[in-house]
C-alpha cells in the first residue's frame, strides 16, 4: 500500500503519494513549475503510485532519474532541490511580477513553497515506493546528489547557485517567501533572469545565449569618450536618470563594442542590465518593445547599431516618439543607444534647403524636422578616426595584451604596413593585425627553429 497507514521496509509511514499530487495539483502561484522538471516528472510518478499503476510508475520513475542524474548541482544541495529551486528562480508568477508581496499572494506563495517542500522529503521513499507497487526484488538506485559544480557567475545566474544553497539549509521554506521575493526583484525572472542579452525579431525578445561582450580593459583607446559613456550608464543602472546616446564617428572606430562592453560589469546595480538588440528595419515596432519592458525590474537598453536613413524612409519618426515627445512616457528603466557614421542620422540634400526651383513650399521645416531626431539623444560622443600616432598606440596596447613577442619597432612596420593595404587606420583594422600577427606568430612557434 501507498496510503496513510503503509509502512516502509525500514518501519516509518510511507508518504500519501495521492494526496502529494492533489496538493501539487492545488499550487496557487507557482502552478507554471508542474511543466517543468523536476516537479512534472514528480508529480506524474505521485499520481501513478496513487492509482497503482505500475507500468507508468516505472516508466515515470526512469524518466525523474535521468534528469537528476545529469544535473551538476552546487555544493550542499541534491539534484532533486537544485532543479526545483532553479525552475522557482526563473519562474513568471503573481510574486515575481511583484503584482502583489502581501496579503493573499504571499500567503499562497508560503502555501506553495512549504506543499513543495514536503514533496521533495519524501522523494527518498520513491524508490521503496516503486519497488514495491512493481514487485521487484529490490529498490531501483536514487541519485543522492549530482555532479558538483562550482558557485560562479559565468553565466550570469551565480544567485540561483547562492538561493540553492540557502533553500538545500532552510527547515522551512515558506519563511523564505521575502527571500524569493528579494531575488525577484534583484534580478528578475523568466528569460530577464537568465539571459542579459536579446535581440528583438518577429515581434518577441529573443535571448542571445552566448552574447559578444568584450571585456572593458580590451578596448584600447577612446578612453575619455568610453568614460562618458559609463558614467551615463552608472546613473542609470543606479535608478537615476539618464540620457539616450548617439555614438557617431568612422566605421571601426569600436562604437558598438564600447556599448556591448557594458554587460562585462555584474556587480551591484550592474547586474540589472540588459541589452535588447533592435534592427533598423524594426523601428517602427518600438513601442511593443517597450511594452514589454514596463514595469520590470531591470534596466534595459535599446541598442540600435549602426542607424541611419536615406532619403524616402519614415522609420525615424516612429522613434522620435519613443526618445521624446510621445504622449506615452518613456518608462524610466528604458533608454536608446544608437551608433551611426552619420551625424545627424537622416540624409540631407542641397534640395531640403530653400532654394528656387525647391519643391518643398516649408523646406525649412523639412530640415528641422530630420535634424530634430539626432537633438532627442541627450549625449552624443564623437568617435573620430584616430590619428597615426593614436592608431600604432592602440595597435600596441592589444599586442601587449595578447603578449605577442615582436619587436617595437617591426610592430609599427608591420602596423602602417596594415593600414595603407587593408581598412586604414580604426581601432577595428588594429584588431584585425594582431589577430593575424597572433596566428603567424604561433604558426612560427609551432614550427619550432629552421634546421641548422
Amino acid at each position: 500500500m501507498t496510503g496513510p497507514s503503509a509502512t516502509t521496509h525500514t518501519g516509518l509511514a510511507a508518504p500519501d503519494w495521492h494526496a502529494h499530487a492533489l496538493r501539487l495539483h492545488g499550487l496557487l502561484v507557482f502552478g507554471g513549475l508542474l511543466r517543468l522538471s523536476p516537479l512534472r516528472e514528480l508529480v506524474a510518478l505521485a499520481q501513478a503510485l496513487s492509482t497503482r499503476n505500475a507500468r507508468d510508475a516505472m516508466q515515470q520513475y526512469s524518466a525523474l532519474f535521468g534528469v537528476l542524474v545529469n544535473t551538476a548541482v552546487t555544493v550542499g544541495a541534491d539534484a532533486l532541490t537544485h532543479l526545483t529551486v532553479e525552475a522557482l528562480a526563473f519562474d513568471e508568477n503573481a510574486l515575481s511580477r511583484g503584482e502583489s508581496r502581501t496579503g493573499a499572494v504571499r500567503a499562497a506563495a508560503i502555501s506553495d513553497l512549504r506543499t513543495m517542500q514536503a514533496l521533495l522529503r519524501a522523494a527518498p521513499h520513491l524508490p521503496q515506493a516503486v519497488a514495491e507497487l512493481a514487485a521487484l526484488d529490490q529498490a531501483p538506485p536514487w541519485p543522492v546528489g549530482g555532479a558538483s559544480s562550482p558557485v560562479t557567475d559565468g553565466g550570469g545566474v551565480g544567485h540561483v547557485h547562492s538561493m540553492v544553497a540557502q533553500f538545500a539549509q532552510a527547515p522551512d521554506w515558506g519563511a523564505l517567501v521575502d527571500a524569493v521575493a528579494a531575488q525577484y526583484t534583484a534580478h528578475g525572472s523568466g528569460v530577464f533572469a537568465r539571459y542579459r542579452a536579446f535581440r528583438w525579431a518577429a515581434g518577441t525578445l529573443l535571448p542571445v545565449e552566448v552574447p559578444d561582450v568584450p571585456p572593458p580593459a580590451s578596448l584600447v583607446g577612446y578612453q575619455q569618450e568610453r568614460a562618458l559613456l559609463r558614467a551615463n550608464t552608472a546613473q542609470f543602472v543606479a535608478g537615476f536618470r539618464a540620457n539616450n546616446v548617439l555614438l557617431y564617428g568612422d566605421r571601426g572606430t569600436g562604437k558598438s563594442s564600447s556599448v556591448k562592453s557594458l554587460l562585462w560589469d555584474r556587480q551591484g546595480d550592474w547586474n540589472r542590465l540588459r541589452l535588447v538588440e533592435v534592427p533598423k528595419a524594426l523601428l517602427a515596432e518600438f513601442p511593443a518593445v517597450v511594452a514589454q519592458l514596463r514595469e520590470r525590474p531591470q534596466r534595459f537598453i535599446l541598442f540600435v547599431d549602426d542607424l541611419s536613413f536615406e532619403e524616402g524612409e519614415t522609420q525615424y519618426k516612429e522613434m522620435k516618439a519613443v526618445l521624446e515627445g510621445g504622449l506615452e512616457a518613456r518608462p524610466d528603466n528604458v533608454v536608446v543607444y544608437a551608433t551611426s557614421n552619420r551625424r545627424h542620422l537622416v540624409r540631407e540634400q542641397f534640395t531640403d534647403r530653400t532654394a528656387p526651383g525647391s519643391g518643398d513650399v516649408h523646406a525649412w521645416d523639412t530640415v528641422q524636422e530630420k535634424l530634430s531626431f539626432a537633438d532627442r539623444f541627450g549625449i552624443a560622443i564623437t568617435f573620430p578616426t584616430p590619428d597615426q600616432a593614436a592608431y600604432l598606440a592602440i595597435v600596441e596596447g592589444l599586442a601587449q595584451q595578447r603578449g605577442l613577442a615582436i619587436e617595437p619597432a617591426a610592430l609599427r612596420a608591420r602596423a602602417v604596413e596594415w593600414a595603407a593595404w587593408h581598412n586604414g587606420r580604426s581601432g577595428r583594422a588594429a584588431r584585425q593585425l594582431v589577430d593575424f600577427l597572433e596566428g603567424e606568430l604561433g604558426l612560427v612557434e609551432l614550427a619550432g627553429p629552421p634546421p641548422a
